[in-house]
């Protein structure tokens, strides 16, 4: 690598995975563990990027019931959730978009 000045340098492994993060804006607080989701929480209101643990998703605009929940949002309102069940035997994965207050309609991702 060159420093700003054009001189080389070496750089460890470790401060390369770093530094490269950094160039490329990514870093490990980009999807960090949330919360668990019951039956009490209205998924419209889940607008904090991050994953979340299904454990009852029968509340109020869920996606589905036991799974993983990934929530993409911005700070002007655009957002993103894809729900993965945790079901091995019936794979389901959904998703949904909002670029303000209302959130579309959920639908069912094909992986077939």
């Amino acid at each position: 690598m060159q420093s700003q000045r054009g001189e080389a340098f070496l750089l460890h492994k470790f401060a390369l995975k770093s530094e490269l993060g950094e160039l490329l804006g990514v870093n490990d607080t980009i999807i960090k563990y949330k919360n668990k989701i019951d039956s009490n929480i209205d998924w419209n209101d889940i607008k904090e990027s991050g994953y979340y643990t299904v454990i009852s998703g029968n509340g109020p605009n869920f996606g589905i019931s036991f799974g993983v929940l990934l929530v993409l949002y911005t700070n002007s309102g655009y957002g993103i959730q894809i729900a993965s069940s945790a079901n091995p035997k019936d794979f389901i994965v959904k998703m949904r978009n909002t670029s303000g207050n209302d959130w579309s309609n959920w639908k069912t991702v094909s992986l077939t």
